[in-house]
């Protein structure tokens, strides 16, 4: 049992220094029990080495170096049968003795037993504790950035929109601008062929016999072109400031 305690003993410490240079816990936890059962297995051994061991006699009160004078026959037969009861009871109280200190042995012993298995059974769930606590950061960590990736996205979709909208705004106004420009030079040239059509107008209107200029400007005041005075009936010519019936007529009658 000795022999088995240093051997108990030995293990513990390596497995302790190996512990130490270890990241985990459970070599230092095994190192922990073989101690304690090394501690159990010492006790043990002790027990059965002083139960083996007998006890020592104590010297006889009539032995060779006993003072005194020596019993007679009768006495001795008489001390010794009256001892003999008193041997029996040393040996029952011995065996008692024993058989108690075998029990609180075995009680060690399955008390570091526990202690070993409990902490070995222990270790998974602490090494698997760890994990467990990093699952929802994980999580925690994977839902961010996520919603941070969904962030970016709408950003850059509402930055394309923004774009988009700018780039037709401008396109807009630069159509905007391009039309009105075109407007303004049709009337330009509207105004240019105007001037045009009032001098072709004016010769038109001086070809007539007893139409003057002054007939000519009042007729272009009133109607604007040579069309609107061809349309124009006999009477609205005449209602004209300086045109009579008769330039009226004959106005009528040469523009048809």
């Amino acid at each position: 049992m000795i022999v088995l305690s240093l051997i108990l003993v030995i293990i513990a410490a390596v497995t302790l220094l190996a512990g130490f240079f270890s990241e985990g816990l459970t070599l230092i936890w095994v190192s922990i029990g073989a101690c304690v059962l090394s501690i159990a297995t010492l006790a043990l051994g002790v027990m059965q080495r002083r139960r083996t061991t007998p006890e020592p006699v104590p010297p006889s009160a009539y032995g060779p170096g006993a003072a005194g004078p020596k019993p007679a026959p009768a006495q001795l037969a008489t001390v010794g049968a009256a001892s003999e009861p008193a041997t029996e009871v040393i040996a029952r109280t011995s065996a008692r003795e024993a058989a108690d200190r075998r029990d609180d042995v075995e009680a060690v012993i399955a008390d570091a037993e526990v202690e070993i298995i409990k902490p070995v059974a222990a270790a998974p769930a602490a090494a698997a504790a760890p994990s467990a606590a990093r699952r929802p950061t994980r999580k925690k960590a994977t839902r961010k950035k996520a919603a941070t990736k969904k962030a970016a996205t709408k950003k850059a979709a509402t930055k394309k929109a923004a774009t988009k909208k700018a780039a037709t705004k401008k396109a807009a106004t630069k159509k905007a601008a391009t039309k009105k420009a075109a407007t303004k030079k049709a009337a330009t040239k509207k105004a240019a062929g105007g001037r045009t059509s009032g001098a072709a107008a004016r010769a038109t209107l001086a070809a007539i016999q007893g139409v003057g200029p002054a007939k000519q400007d009042a007729l272009l005041k009133k109607f604007r072109s040579i069309e609107a005075i061809r349309a124009a009936s006999v009477d609205e010519l005449s209602a004209v400031e300086g045109v009579g019936p008769t330039a009226a007529t004959k106005i009528k009658d040469s523009l048809g």
